[in-house]
């Protein structure tokens, strides 16, 4: 990569910002590759090129180990007339307490959800599917052919994690506190 003035940003960077800004989710770095046909190692050297750019802006790269998305960050949320922007929707107790369990079995049945929280969940999960941080990963060949359930990319990048690992190790340290 070429050196340039920090206040510029080279052309594959630039094409992988327009991208990035083009979706409403997730970008993996195999897709920004193959859209400008080089390495996921050099999509990485763009994406910290953006992430220094930005250090001096409102926007902010959340980068995981196979994914990248761009935000506001929240000093600058905060200053946006809320009418001006989305009511931005919060979690529930129930929900993250769901979220917590399906990081820590996953990937995990409803069933094995309800047992833990001894109550019956599919508005919960069905909430966090249709906020896009959850995914039904397949039916089990067992009785009844129960749905496994997994953690999406949208979830890491919302927690500010950047990987799944990372989560719950997270998880799991607040877990050892609470006890």
């Amino acid at each position: 990569m070429e050196k340039r003035d920090r206040n510029t940003l080279s052309e594959q960077s630039n094409l992988c910002l327009a991208i990035i800004c083009s979706t409403e989710r997730e970008v993996y770095f195999s897709e920004l590759a193959d859209a400008l046909a080089c390495s996921e190692e050099e999509i990485k050297a763009y994406l910290y090129e953006l992430s220094e750019f930005f250090k001096q802006t409102c926007f902010q790269l959340s980068i995981t180990n196979t994914s990248v998305t761009i935000f506001i960050k929240p000093e600058y949320i905060e200053k946006i007339p809320k009418k001006i922007i989305p009511v931005e929707q919060k979690l529930s107790n129930q929900a993250y307490e769901v979220l917590a369990i399906i990081a820590m079995k996953q990937p995990c049945t409803k069933q094995e959800i309800d047992k833990l929280r001894n109550v019956d969940n599919e508005s919960v999960l069905q909430s966090l599917i249709n906020a896009g941080l959850v995914k039904k990963l397949c039916n089990v060949q067992s009785q009844g052919t129960p749905a496994l359930y997994c953690l999406t990319e949208k979830c890491i990048h919302a927690f500010g994690f950047t990987s799944y690992e990372e989560m719950v190790e997270s998880i799991g340290n607040l877990a050892q506190i609470k006890q």
